[in-house]
């Protein structure tokens, strides 16, 4: 008897826990596909945005994602920027470039 209780109340629980957080993630928009850097025009926006404003802190970041979004963002897609993607993706592109800048000094 004990284990038919036992096994009613995981499945009650699971069933909490299942509708929960569909509900959350259905209302919370984080089940929104991450942003790819696929364009070279991104890269191109994001790195003129990052020379006029120059961001140190975290928040300057996240208003050079705020204006990025808006600047991505289609009728069709909405695109949502995160002050870290965009420090981070620009610490990518200035490794690569100083990477690349290394290469062709040695030849």
């Amino acid at each position: 008897m004990k284990c038919v209780v036992e096994k009613a109340i995981w499945q009650l629980f699971s069933m909490f826990v299942s509708t929960t957080f569909s509900i959350f993630y259905r209302f919370s928009g984080t089940n929104m596909a991450p942003f790819r850097w696929s364009l070279a025009q991104h890269n191109l926006q994001l790195a003129t945005e990052v020379a006029a404003t120059r961001p140190n802190a975290p928040a300057e970041w996240e208003t050079v994602a705020q204006i990025l979004s808006v600047q991505f963002s289609t009728d069709e897609k909405t695109v949502e920027l995160s002050g870290r993607a965009c420090r981070e993706h620009m610490d990518r592109l200035l490794k690569k470039f100083e990477e690349e800048d290394m290469e062709s000094l040695k030849k």
